[in-house]
């Protein structure tokens, strides 16, 4: 596609108003916003939270989790602002004052890594013939998107927390794994949303892995952030932790060990 096709397009939708928010999405005192890094599990995160916030009966699935708890990459202004409050909304941005509620989900930089890369390999969005290797210094080196780099992303909202643990919960991707279960309900208490404890289980089985993945088999020609990518790659893969020091090599582990150990020690990715 050409760069002039390009820019029109982007005309087209400035004017209809369909530009994504992304970090200029105007914010409401009340939003709730869930923020990580991305491939640090997001999506699971908001189908926790849909489960918790929907009406009872209603199945949260890939066709209702953009209206439920929308992408602020994917919706625009003009849609967000027909939403009713509190609103939750998806972010991966580092910290913006704007944010006054946010939950933060921290993961292991070494499975972000690996999942990124096979999520950029899904989207065909790698450079030509990009190996896990060289993407991998793209990624420690901060030069893949624009959230800054993992390091960066994640201090800017550990350091808010530190200050103020009312406005930001950091849950660890990794912990959510082990206790799905309490992870709801530090979300519920953190929300200050009426008791979820008669529903956790069903809560829980409704966002569970296997579900996503059997949804996405059925669901993702219709769901707009993957609809075009590649199908021969998941977008819902294992989910699992401990990864990334399997199929890393030594070299770009202690890479990662050296540029981020503050923060790993932080959050005891030893």
């Amino acid at each position: 596609m050409s760069s002039t096709v390009v820019r029109l397009k982007r005309a087209v939708k400035s004017v209809l108003g369909t530009v994504p928010a992304r970090r200029n999405v105007s914010v409401r005192k009340d939003d709730v916003f869930i923020v990580s890094y991305p491939k640090s599990g997001n999506t699971w995160t908001r189908f926790l939270i849909a489960n918790i916030i929907s009406e009872p009966g209603l199945e949260v699935d890939f066709k209702n989790i953009d209206f439920l708890v929308p992408d602020i990459y994917q919706a625009s202004n003009n849609q967000l602002a027909k939403m009713d409050s509190p609103r939750y909304l998806k972010s991966h941005e580092y910290f913006d004052p704007r944010y006054k509620k946010v939950i933060y989900i921290v993961r292991d930089p070494r499975d972000v890594l690996v999942s990124y890369y096979y999520y950029l390999m899904k989207m065909s969005a790698l450079l030509s013939n990009e190996t896990l290797d060289q993407f991998a210094r793209r990624f420690i080196d901060g030069e893949v998107d624009s959230f800054g780099d993992w390091g960066e992303n994640v201090a800017s909202w550990l350091s808010v927390s530190s200050l103020d643990s009312s406005r930001v919960l950091v849950l660890r991707y990794e912990d959510m794994l082990s206790d799905t279960k309490g992870s709801v309900k530090q979300i519920n208490d953190f929300l200050h949303l009426p008791s979820c404890e008669r529903d956790i289980d069903h809560i829980v089985s409704m966002s569970s892995f296997e579900r996503m993945k059997n949804l996405e088999i059925k669901q993702s020609l219709n769901w707009k952030p993957v609809k075009n990518s590649r199908k021969d790659i998941s977008f819902v893969r294992s989910g699992k932790k401990g990864e990334g020091r399997d199929v890393l090599s030594p070299e770009i582990i202690e890479l990662i060990d050296k540029k981020w150990c503050s923060q790993m020690e932080k959050l005891r990715y030893s």
